[in-house]
């Protein structure tokens, strides 16, 4: 069960990870924004290295209100790669349709365990 779970898994992430890339600017703006709205896990990559790996968390907007939240200009994702607005709104959005909550989030933490990208803070937490 547990090698069928990674393949599975593994598959998603290659499937997301081949989908058609968009920019960040394109994604938040007409008619994009609303070819964007359906629910699943996106990466964005800065044209060298994915960066962030994410999921909706059921907004009515999706993948499209998830990128808007990300490239607005004071956006925590944002301050974490430590780039402006300006520039990360170059970069490339990848996403993969997953109507399932719980599907998604696995995607989403196995991609994350896979690629490592920085604006995950795995990793990264202080303790006092």
């Amino acid at each position: 069960m547990t090698k069928k779970a990674i393949q599975s898994l593994s598959e998603k992430i290659e499937s997301l990870l081949s989908s058609s890339p968009i920019k960040v600017s394109d994604v938040i703006s007409s008619p994009n924004y609303e070819n964007n709205r359906h629910q699943g896990v996106y990466c964005i990559h800065d044209g060298n290295k994915f960066v962030y790996i994410g999921q909706t968390i059921g907004g009515r907007d999706g993948i499209a209100l998830r990128i808007w939240d990300h490239a607005k200009e004071i956006s925590e994702l944002v301050e974490v790669l430590k780039v402006d607005t300006e520039t990360f709104q170059t970069y490339l959005v990848r996403s993969l349709e997953v109507k399932d909550v719980r599907l998604r989030s696995r995607i989403e933490l196995f991609g994350i365990a896979v690629l490592d990208p920085e604006g995950n803070k795995l990793g990264k937490t202080k303790i006092n």
